[in-house]
């Protein structure tokens, strides 16, 4: 929270400081969906089109709040709130017409948190997402900013869209997977040319873990290659901090159905000695200090763009946090859960995940691609 600040207190900001977080919402929502029509990986794609769900929120929670402070004294004022009024609706409208909520379960079970979802309601959930986020929301919102224009300054995309187009030749350069692979993810049926160790029960935990791991080491890369494209880089640090900050809490912190988190399972289970010292390990290697701030930073920015924040202040957090120490802690852990994984034999499979399978050619599963 902003020094200065009272927790629960509104703070009124001036009609330019709400129209630059909502233009900022718009252009994080053109540069996810862009991303996910230009990387050649239906898998990258769907982990890049999440991020149109989670800056939505926001936009959803800000438009309104935009349209009320729009002149209305004359006809021509009162009609284009109309307008704006009318298209903060459609989106709406749009969101809600999934069937059971569904935008919100994939903003929640893969942006804000992976969730404890079932193998089946996982893959599910993650070939449902598709060309059709990035194709009809964001053209809706991009509808609201543009209806706004002259109510405030609203600047061009010109210069992003730009950036756009360097940024996708290079991250498709990251993408090194070729031939068969193996996956002990739980969302690995969902990929091409992917032989998928299918998880027990009492394995499921472990493989969304693994699949985590996968979405931050695609962003890591991603990241790495996109110097000088900085308004980009920063979104796919915005997705990395949101699966980073998932990963230790489904590794530590999350209980399963039974109450139990990794450790009390490992404890209860019987012969889990050795996995359950290197989860203890991790657990005594966790800098309390370094998590919080950094939360503060995925609260404000990642997850959220904070109402009693403006967007320099956000921003400025954002661009002085501790990013390189945070990168280097997160990937201590994930190190834990490999040691974890090596101690036991039952878990040694999940170390076989993306390893090459020699001699085979191509899969003949075809799974839903991603686009329409």
């Amino acid at each position: 929270m902003a020094d200065g600040i009272k927790p629960n207190t509104e703070v009124r900001m001036t009609d330019q400081e709400l129209i630059e977080k909502l233009m900022y919402l718009r252009d994080g929502a053109v540069v996810y969906r862009d991303l996910a029509k230009g990387v050649t990986s239906d898998h990258d794609r769907r982990i890049l089109a999440r991020g149109v769900l989670v800056v939505l929120d926001s936009f959803l929670k800000l438009a309104p709040q935009l349209k009320n402070r729009m002149p209305n004294s004359t006809q021509p004022e009162r009609e284009r709130r109309a307008v704006v009024e009318l298209l903060i609706q459609q989106i709406q409208r749009d969101y809600d017409a999934r069937q059971g909520g569904y935008f919100d379960t994939v903003r929640d079970g893969f942006g804000g948190h992976r969730l404890p979802l079932s193998l089946g309601e996982a893959v599910a959930l993650w070939v449902d997402i598709d060309e059709s986020v990035g194709a009809v929301l964001v053209e809706a919102m991009e509808s609201v900013c543009q209806a706004m224009s002259g109510f405030g300054k609203n600047p061009p995309l010109n210069s992003l869209l730009a950036e756009i187009g360097l940024a996708i030749p290079r991250m498709n350069c990251q993408d090194c997977r070729t031939g068969v692979v193996v996956s002990a993810d739980d969302l690995g049926m969902t990929r091409r040319q992917t032989v998928a160790l299918v998880p027990n029960p009492t394995q499921i935990r472990f493989s969304r873990i693994v699949s985590l791991k996968d979405f931050i080491t695609s962003e890591e890369k991603w990241a790495a290659s996109l110097g000088g494209v900085e308004q980009v880089r920063e979104r796919v640090l915005s997705l990395w901090l949101l699966d980073a900050f998932s990963f230790l809490g489904n590794f530590y912190d999350d209980k399963d159905a039974n109450d139990l988190t990794i450790l009390a399972d490992l404890r209860a289970g019987g012969n889990k000695a050795a996995a359950a010292a290197e989860v203890k390990r991790g657990m005594d290697m966790r800098d309390s200090s370094l998590e919080a701030a950094m939360r503060k930073v995925r609260n404000h920015w990642a997850a959220h763009l904070d109402s009693n924040m403006t967007l320099e202040q956000i921003r400025a957090e954002v661009s002085t946090s501790q990013w390189t120490e945070f990168s280097e802690y997160v990937n201590k852990h994930i190190g834990v859960f490999e040691s974890m994984c090596s101690v036991d034999m039952t878990l040694n499979v999940f170390l076989l995940h993306n390893r090459p399978l020699r001699g085979i050619d191509s899969v003949c599963h075809q799974p839903r691609g991603f686009d329409l």
